[in-house]
């Protein structure tokens, strides 16, 4: 949530934020390939400066305005608190773990938590990538497990950047996902994410059924 840390020393009004709709993968040191498609979605109380922004970003990928900024953070918060460190516990790309109903389960359980997180702060959720955290919790399970599938058939090879930093010996960037969610099971992945970078635990599918 970097603009609500920002907003604290520059003051809300002077700060912009975006959520990255579409994904890539680091091949080489400052070298990406775009896996998956999507748009910027654009968020600030300075209507004129935002669509300054929106400008210049749709040169790269096509931009939406929201007034909603925190709504659009937090549904993108609760994807890749699910998405991202559940590819890390596993190392596994988005389309292997996804083929796993224990996966798709846990992604359910991770989403929920930060989705009760967000109501708790008064946030009302936005669509992201065509996703409503709020909405896919609320489904019938078979169906919410179904969704994540289909989501991540878009981009099936798409590996978590977790994963890179971890093999690298770097940290994996937890602090800015799961550790954010003050809820049991965030806060055992967060537990668990710091073991593999102690070298405590392995990248493992096995990870799954400890969670389960």
């Amino acid at each position: 949530l970097p603009e609500e840390r920002v907003a604290k020393l520059a003051g809300p009004g002077r700060v912009l934020g975006a959520v990255i709709g579409w994904s890539a993968s680091m091949v080489a040191p400052g070298q990406y390939r775009v896996t998956g498609g999507g748009k910027f979605t654009l968020g600030g109380s300075r209507e004129a400066l935002r669509h300054e922004a929106a400008e210049v970003l749709s040169a790269a990928f096509p931009v939406r305005e929201t007034e909603n900024l925190p709504g659009a953070r937090w549904s993108k918060l609760a994807i890749n608190c699910a998405m991202s460190t559940i590819g890390a516990l596993t190392g596994l790309s988005l389309g292997e773990w996804t083929a796993l109903p224990a996966g798709r389960r846990l992604a359910l359980r991770v989403v929920r938590e930060v989705v009760e997180a967000a109501h708790a702060r008064g946030v009302k959720l936005e669509a992201i990538s065509g996703l409503r955290p709020d909405w896919l919790v609320q489904t019938p399970r078979f169906f919410g497990e179904a969704v994540i599938r289909l989501a991540a058939l878009r981009r099936p090879a798409q590996r978590s950047g977790m994963i890179g930093r971890l093999q690298e010996g770097r940290t994996a960037g937890v602090e800015d996902l799961n550790a954010l969610v003050e809820a049991p099971l965030n806060r055992r992945i967060v537990q668990m994410v710091r073991e593999i970078e102690a070298g405590t635990r392995k990248m493992s599918p096995v990870n799954l059924a400890e969670l389960a």
